[in-house]
């Protein structure tokens, strides 16, 4: 099973986390290859998702869409 924080990102690429911390995290980029890598395992079974915070996001959702499109492929099995 794989937690992943959104905040773990850095909040000037992707200001979604529950708690602002700038110039700090990985790159949106940086996260979703880590996150394959932990994916495409034999022994996943699972991901959770937390720290995204929706008062973060404008009112048509377009970080949510982001993070939701990028792990859809990130999940894709090659």
């Amino acid at each position: 099973m794989v937690h992943f924080d959104v905040d773990v990102i850095d909040f000037v690429e992707f200001p979604a986390a529950d708690v602002m911390q700038p110039a700090q995290g990985l790159t949106f980029a940086e996260t979703l290859a880590a996150l394959r890598v932990f994916c495409v395992s034999p022994k996943f079974s699972g991901l959770v998702v937390t720290e995204f915070n929706p008062d973060h996001d404008d009112e048509d959702s377009i970080l949510a869409k982001r993070l939701i499109d990028c792990l859809a492929q990130v999940l894709q099995p090659d």
